[in-house]
């Protein structure tokens, strides 16, 4: 059977009767119809005849048409007997449907569908599972994870996870320790105000800083002078003598309290002193035994004992740099060894840029030591204490030396100097 584009049947009727004769009644397809002619029509709900044509189309039941053997019908479809396999173009892979309860695999074909970017897909997250959100390279939108549920921080093997501290920090290490951060080169950063201020410098590269008092006044001036109450000293409660007056104690390396006395009374315990002149002294002498006396002033040749050492024919003594001389005292005899009354005249002298001379300027003038005779053997002598002491400081050039000038040189003559570096 074969119908029309609009679904009518279409039915070929040979013209002529049985017997090879001709049908007045049936005409050619397209021809002009008959008079009187047999035509094809349904049977109205009236019982009247109605012709079929495009708009009167003869209804087609398939369940009165003959099948063919096997042909998939309603009851089998629905009964489960016939099955409709889903195939992809080429006809090879099948797609795979699986019950609820078994789980798919890497091998199982699957559909491939792409989802509209102008709708959404709703994931519902299993219960205690954790679920794997991968957000590609570029992504447009930010995932929002469901209250509870958190992102790991894996390596590409997917075995070292990172961890976060309470702070919310990736901790570079597992010590959850400050890690130290190196800076390939200075940091140099130029502030320009402070406060809403601009900044003031003192000097190229020196930034100046205010300080104020809790009202805000500068404590460079009279009226912000800082104004601080001490109360407590190594953990000990300050006492004042007087209102505004702090007390304070002296004691010594061991502890012991050094307390004023009121005069007249003896203190349990002094502290102990010590002048400049007597810290780290070393006592220094020059003498002179049964030198023979000049007509020409000249230079006495001393035996010089430093502290224990002594060094002969020192006529001019170069003071220890860094130290101070003191002459405490003088002592100087003369005999007479020729029937002539003896006499001496002895200088101390002081070259402050060199070697002592004879005519260097002078620094003490002994007073002239004579006899009372002219017999040999007479003799006269002077001791000069100096209590101050004549000082004379070291700095690597200063020297002394003492010149005597006699009666004449059968005076014999025996002379010290002493005193001490500190």
């Amino acid at each position: 059977m074969q119908t029309d584009s609009a679904g009518n049947l279409l039915v070929n009727v040979a013209v002529g009767g049985g017997g090879g004769g001709a049908n007045a009644s049936v005409g050619a397809t397209g021809a002009t119809a008959p008079t009187s002619a047999t035509e094809i029509g349904t049977i109205d709900g009236t019982g009247k005849l109605q012709g079929a044509s495009a708009t009167n189309p003869v209804p087609i039941s398939a369940a009165s048409l003959p099948l063919p053997t096997g042909a998939a019908l309603d009851a089998t479809l629905t009964g489960g007997t016939q099955k409709t396999k889903l195939v992809d173009s080429a006809g090879t892979n099948l797609a795979t449907v699986k019950a609820a309860s078994t789980a798919a695999v890497a091998a199982d074909p699957a559909f491939v569908v792409v989802v509209s970017p102008n709708n959404s897909v709703a994931v519902t997250q299993p219960t205690g599972t954790n679920l794997h959100v991968v957000v590609d390279s570029a992504p447009t939108t930010a995932v929002t994870l469901p209250a509870g549920q958190a992102v790991e921080l894996l390596d590409s093997g997917g075995t070292n996870k990172a961890s976060i501290s309470a702070a919310g920090a990736v901790k570079v290490d597992g010590s959850a320790v400050t890690q130290p951060v190196s800076i390939a080169a200075t940091v140099s950063e130029n502030v320009a105000q402070v406060g809403g201020s601009a900044v003031v410098s003192a000097a190229v590269g020196v930034q100046k800083v205010g300080v104020v008092g809790g009202a805000g006044t500068s404590l460079e001036t009279t009226a912000g002078v800082l104004d601080e109450n001490i109360k407590n000293v190594g953990n000990s409660a300050v006492v004042t003598a007087a209102a505004g007056i702090q007390k304070v104690g002296i004691s010594d390396s061991t502890g012991t309290a050094l307390n004023s006395v009121v005069k007249g009374t003896q203190a349990a315990n002094a502290l102990g002193v010590q002048d400049l002149k007597d810290s780290g002294r070393s006592y220094l002498s020059f003498s002179a035994l049964a030198a023979a006396g000049v007509v020409a002033e000249a230079l006495f040749s001393f035996s010089q004992n430093k502290q224990g050492v002594v060094t002969a024919g020192v006529s001019s003594y170069t003071i220890t740099s860094g130290k101070t001389l003191r002459i405490t005292s003088i002592s100087i005899s003369v005999r007479a060894s020729a029937a002539a009354v003896p006499f001496s005249r002895c200088v101390l002298r002081h070259n402050p840029a060199g070697a002592t001379i004879a005519t260097s300027p002078i620094a003490y003038l002994v007073p002239e030591v004579f006899g009372i005779s002219a017999t040999i053997g007479v003799g006269g002598q002077i001791s000069v204490p100096i209590p101050d002491g004549v000082e004379f400081f070291g700095n690597g050039t200063q020297t002394i030396g003492m010149s005597h000038l006699d009666q004449a040189t059968t005076n014999i003559l025996n002379v010290t100097v002493y005193g001490f570096e500190y």
